[in-house]
């Protein structure tokens, strides 16, 4: 028999479903508490405050996210087919787990700025790109810019998707994505 989630998790779960309905503002400690059917004063018997609570869920979730990238990377493979592997991993995560994409959407400037802390999703694209450019098969540029301008190229349409905005089906739009990424990091004159 599976084990039931502790109040800790069911706090967290509920924080990050709220927050994708919701928002931030909306998300309030009443309606979480309302949610995982417990009193106000459990949030803060496990959490210093909201944003304490609001950081260890994202971040649960966003190691969660780094863990699959860094078991789907084969340093064997040329950076393009590494980054393909990576952008199923990533459409895979934003199919079954939209409301997390809207959540790292909203939440970017708040809780990028403690990834520096971590090692993250961008640490395993910022590795691979490095990588490539050390064998010859990535463009030059500093790899921390070429990583943020690949992410971004990457999350517009998955937002986009997400929001009703593309109508394409998943299949599709992953190999959209590979096809621009690969393009993207490709060396002039390569490809």
């Amino acid at each position: 028999m599976p084990r039931r989630p502790d109040t800790r998790e069911r706090l967290m779960q509920a924080t990050l479903e709220l927050l994708a309905e919701h928002g931030l503002s909306g998300a309030t400690t009443r309606h979480i508490a309302q949610k995982v059917e417990v009193s106000e004063n459990t949030i803060y018997r496990h959490f210093a405050d909201k944003d304490a609570l609001v950081r260890e869920a994202f971040f649960t979730r966003i190691d969660e996210f780094t863990r699959e990238m860094d078991a789907a990377d084969d340093a064997d493979l040329a950076t393009g087919d590494r980054l393909a592997k990576f952008i199923g991993v990533t459409v895979q995560w934003a199919r079954e787990r939209s409301g997390d994409l809207r959540v790292l959407l909203e939440l970017n400037a708040l809780l990028l700025r403690h990834l520096d802390e971590r090692h993250d999703p961008f640490d395993v694209i910022r590795r691979v790109l490095v990588e490539g450019q050390q064998r010859g098969d990535v463009r030059s540029g500093e790899p921390g810019w070429l990583t943020l301008c690949l992410v971004g190229l990457l999350l517009r349409p998955l937002q986009m998707k997400d929001q009703g905005l593309l109508l394409v089906e998943w299949p599709e739009l992953e190999s959209a994505m590979i096809q621009e990424a690969r393009r993207f990091i490709a060396v002039a004159g390569r490809s």
